[in-house]
């Protein structure tokens, strides 16, 4: 199966396309939270399962963003898949989502900065801004 091209909306950044690999899920502090491995997706990855020499995505280890931005793992339909519904050989995209301005300024990090969420590391936001979405409106409607 050939890797799929993601249609991710504005100020949305894919980073990576491929398969879980290895998933470990564990319970903290009530929240469901885990570490996946997602190797790189190519034309012949189901002949390539046995191992390759190819890098693998570990967010766990490379700080690619912070909250409140946000890491989404979308499937090969564009929905969301929740750690709980993450399993082997599932195709996946990454995507970095900008936080609303709203979220990044001083009481927005108050309440969902990193160090809220036990983090030590500062609030680095990504190169690309927040934009406001299209409405649905605007977007389907037929105009006469």
């Amino acid at each position: 199966m050939a890797p799929m091209t993601p249609v991710v909306g504005p100020g949305c950044l894919p980073i990576f396309i491929g398969r879980v690999s290895n998933i470990i899920r564990k319970v903290e502090g009530g929240w469901p939270v885990g570490t996946a491995t997602i190797k790189p997706a190519n034309d012949d990855d189901d002949a390539d399962a046995a191992g390759a020499d190819k890098p693998s995505l570990f967010l766990e280890f490379q700080l690619v963003c912070t909250t409140p931005d946000l890491i989404t793992v979308l499937d090969t339909a564009g929905s969301a898949v929740a750690m709980y519904e993450m399993r082997y050989g599932l195709m996946v995209t990454v995507i970095l989502l900008p936080a609303h301005p709203l979220w990044t300024a001083a009481p927005g990090l108050k309440f969902a900065g990193t160090p809220r969420l036990g983090m030590k590391v500062p609030f680095t936001p990504l190169e690309k801004k927040w934009q406001k979405p299209r409405s649905a409106f605007e977007e389907f409607t037929v105009k006469l």
